[in-house]
């Protein structure tokens, strides 16, 4: 009796132990945790002197995958902007040392992106134009 007694009470202790929720990196919480990488999605955009804006849709369907190794892939969803836009285009990220700004370059376009918000499911990114300050809100797909 006394095992089967010892044995329930260590079942007991083991279902009530919690762990401590894991800490993620800021490379983490935007590229993932393997090779496969982390998809993401434009779900607003906030464009000075203009407010809130709904992306049109051949940006909204858009899949956006940041990669743990820098890289990035912009695949075009269904619906394009320009008949002509490639299927998909590749460049780079990397964080400053703070991590509340990264630098997204493309070809031969590199462009600064202070982190405002950047959570597990969410981030938000803004950016000075020549005219405009402009946001984008990104969801995980």
């Amino acid at each position: 009796m006394r095992p089967l007694l010892l044995l329930s009470f260590l079942v007991l202790i083991g279902a009530c132990y919690e762990e401590e929720p894991r800490t993620y990196s800021d490379y983490e919480l935007i590229a993932g945790q393997d090779a496969f990488g982390k998809s993401w999605k434009i779900t607003g955009i906030e464009v000075t002197g203009l407010g809130s804006l709904d992306p049109f849709p051949c940006i909204a369907d858009n899949n956006i995958v940041f990669y743990t190794d820098g890289r990035y892939e912009n695949s075009e969803g269904y619906v394009k902007c320009d008949p002509n836009d490639p299927p998909a285009f590749e460049g780079n990220w990397y964080f400053n040392s703070r991590s509340d700004s990264m630098t997204i370059s493309l070809e031969d376009s590199v462009r600064s992106w202070s982190v405002d918000y950047l959570s597990d499911y969410k981030m938000r990114l803004t950016s000075e134009f020549a005219n405009d300050s402009r946001t984008y809100v990104f969801s995980v797909r």
